[in-house]
């Protein structure tokens, strides 16, 4: 039988709200460590719902500051073999290091860190992966001014790079990698006006010559109607939206050789059609396709 945590043993957030808070946090940490002051933990761990924009928010506040992003996924943290996971860490952090000057500043970005380092998904539970890279990262909160290279093992002398976590849960990351002087917890949690301002951004398709007839009651009508989705159901409608108008493209085409500008303007007239009525219709085919996977698995 699986133990799970006791309440008082789970990491508490240290700060929390939506975008705006995220905003501040983000600057700071990133700031402050850019600095090389020792008076914040290395790590900022972003926790939130499944499909609510973390990952994409703090990459659009990053890139608004000019941040440099040195970006590893959790699949590349999950080599066959024990051992090579330290190496994309490593190497990133250790470039992230080296761009980092009195002009610029970077960050370490790695999401879905619950789905790969001491993950309590699927019962997968503490691997040899996850101790090795929970070690590597201990070492570095503790001192970010040295990190072994992966081929001699020797120590390297290295900036102190602010490293960003995403993930879902904290309960299956270690204890002692959650410290606060280590890590710090911020619960990302979307306000009604946050969510609306999102989905704005997804559905009104305000750009590149290209414009729905929603407005932004229209959208305020389709939050109402599926308040428990999360951004990311709204981000995937959309998509099946694009994809139906780019198979009619290429079925009235078919045959003749036609370039970009020919689709945008097809895209254009398409997305032009985009009204409250065809939204809810796609809204709806897309909760159709989740509850269809959902019931296949």
């Amino acid at each position: 039988m699986k133990l799970l945590p006791r309440k008082s043993d789970l990491p508490e957030p240290s700060s929390r709200g939506g975008l705006a808070a995220l905003e501040r946090r983000i600057a700071s940490h990133v700031v402050i460590n850019g600095l090389q002051l020792d008076v914040t933990p290395l790590i900022l761990c972003v926790v939130g719902r499944t499909g609510e924009g973390k990952s994409f928010n703090i990459r659009e506040i990053l890139k608004r500051s000019g941040i440099a992003i040195h970006e590893i996924s959790s699949a590349a943290l999950a080599h066959h073999k024990e051992g090579m996971a330290l190496y994309p860490m490593i190497r990133t952090y250790r470039d992230a290091s080296a761009g980092l000057t009195e002009d610029a500043l970077s960050v370490v970005l790695l999401d879905d860190i619950d789905r790969s380092i001491a993950s309590d998904y699927a019962h997968s539970g503490h691997t040899m992966h996850s101790q090795l890279l929970t070690g590597l990262l201990m070492d570095l909160c503790d001192d970010p001014y040295q990190i072994p290279h992966e081929d001699s093992r020797l120590l390297c002398d290295v900036q102190r790079v602010p490293i960003i976590f995403t993930a879902n849960k904290v309960t299956g990351l270690d204890p002692a990698l959650c410290r606060p002087q280590r890590m710090g917890i911020f619960a990302y949690e979307l306000d009604p006006c946050d969510r609306q301002a999102i989905c704005e951004r997804i559905l009104l398709v305000d750009g590149a010559g290209m414009r729905s007839c929603l407005s932004k009651s229209d959208v305020k009508v389709l939050l109402r109607k599926y308040p428990d989705e999360p951004v990311a159901f709204f981000a995937d409608a959309i998509g099946r939206f694009w994809g139906e108008a780019c198979c009619r493209f290429l079925t009235e085409v078919q045959g003749k050789r036609l370039g970009r500008a020919e689709l945008s303007a097809w895209l254009a007239k398409e997305v032009a059609k985009l009204d409250q009525r065809t939204a809810l219709r796609i809204a709806h085919d897309e909760r159709m396709h989740r509850e269809t996977a959902r019931r296949s698995t």
